[in-house]
C-alpha cells in the first residue's frame, strides 16, 4: 500500500477514487471492504467513463447522489445515458387472466369448447390428425370429487377416465 493509502485506512477510510488518466493506486486496493475506482482510462476518459466508474462504486453499496451528479453536468451531460423506469417494479401482465369459478370456458382462451362436464377445451393440431382435450378438474369446479377419496384424498373415479376415453374416442 502507498502510505497515504495505509494512513487514510486505519482512519476509517474504505471508498477510493483515484483521478488520474493512469491508475496505478487502486488495481492494488481491491480488499474487501475497500471500494476503488478510477476516473479516466488511457484513451478513454470523459463524462461517459466517469459515470460507469460511479455506477461500479454504486453496485459494490456506495451510496451515489446521482440527482446532484446529473444536475451537476448541465449541457455537458451525455446524450447516452438511459432513460429509468420512474417506478423500478412497474410491469404489464400478458398472461390471460382465468377466472377460476368458469369451468370450461373454452372460448375466453380461444379453443373450442368439447361439450363434456370434464372436459374445458380440445384443440386439434396443425397435422390435424391429433387432438388434444384439457379440463380443470377441482373441489372448487366439481364439488363431488370429494365423495369419492382413498385415506382423504379426492381420487377421480375409474369410470370418469373410462367416459373421458370415450368421449375423446367418439
Amino acid at each position: 500500500f502507498h502510505p497515504t493509502i495505509t494512513h487514510l485506512t486505519t482512519q476509517g477510510h474504505t471508498t477510493y477514487i483515484e483521478t488520474s488518466p493512469h491508475p496505478t493506486l487502486t488495481p492494488g486496493l481491491q480488499d474487501d471492504p475497500i471500494l476503488t475506482t478510477g476516473t479516466l482510462h488511457r484513451d478513454n476518459g470523459g463524462w461517459t467513463q466517469l459515470l460507469t466508474n460511479l455506477a461500479t462504486l454504486h453496485t459494490q453499496g456506495f451510496t451515489t447522489d446521482w440527482t446532484r451528479i446529473l444536475t451537476s453536468l448541465g449541457s455537458t451531460r451525455p446524450t447516452s445515458l438511459p432513460t429509468l423506469p420512474t417506478y423500478p417494479f412497474q410491469r404489464k401482465r400478458y398472461w390471460p387472466q382465468v377466472s377460476l369459478g368458469a369451468a370450461g370456458d373454452a372460448a375466453s382462451v380461444g379453443l373450442d369448447s368439447p361439450g363434456h362436464p370434464l372436459l374445458g377445451a380440445y384443440v386439434t393440431l396443425v397435422d390435424r390428425q391429433t387432438t388434444v382435450f384439457t379440463g380443470r378438474l377441482s373441489l372448487d369446479t366439481h364439488p363431488w370429487l370429494a365423495d369419492h377419496a382413498i385415506n382423504n384424498t379426492p381420487v377421480l373415479p375409474g369410470t370418469a377416465y373410462l367416459e373421458l376415453a370415450i368421449h375423446a374416442g367418439d
